[in-house]
C-alpha cells in the first residue's frame, strides 16, 4: 500500500502543464468578473425601479367631517404631491429610469402629479 502512495505521488500523468493551467484559471476569472459586474448593473436597476415606485406612491386622503348634537369634526385632507427628488419623468439622477403610466384617473395630466382628492363636503351650521 505504502509503494502504491508512493508512486501515485510521484506520478505526473494527466497533470495540466503550469501554463494551461495559468490561461484556464485567467479565462475562468474574466469570466467571473463580467458576470459579477451584469449582476450588480442588475441588481442596481431593480433596485432603482423599486425605489421609484415606492416614491411615486400616491399618500393623498381626505375625509369628510362629522356633525352630531353633541358637536362636530371638521374633515381634512392631504394632497401627496412629487418630492424634490422626484422627476414627472420618472429619471433620477443616477441614469436609471421607470416608465410611468399615464394619469387615467382625471387628475392634472400635465403636471406629472398625482390626481387631486375629491373637495371636501360644507359643514351645516
Amino acid at each position: 500500500m505504502v509503494k502504491k502512495t508512493q508512486l501515485f505521488i510521484q506520478s505526473e500523468d494527466g497533470f495540466l502543464l503550469s501554463s494551461e493551467s495559468l490561461l484556464l484559471g485567467t479565462i475562468a476569472v474574466l469570466g467571473l468578473l463580467v458576470g459579477i459586474t451584469s449582476v450588480r448593473d442588475s441588481v442596481v436597476q431593480e433596485l432603482g425601479d423599486f425605489a421609484q415606485a415606492i416614491g411615486l406612491l400616491n399618500q393623498s386622503y381626505s375625509f369628510a367631517g362629522v356633525s352630531d348634537a353633541s358637536g362636530l369634526t371638521q374633515g381634512g385632507l392631504l394632497a401627496d404631491t412629487l418630492d424634490i427628488s422626484d422627476s414627472a419623468s420618472g429619471v433620477d439622477a443616477n441614469g436609471i429610469g421607470v416608465n410611468l403610466a399615464a394619469d387615467d384617473e382625471g387628475g392634472d395630466s400635465g403636471s406629472g402629479g398625482p390626481p387631486s382628492p375629491p373637495p371636501l363636503p360644507p359643514i351645516p351650521p
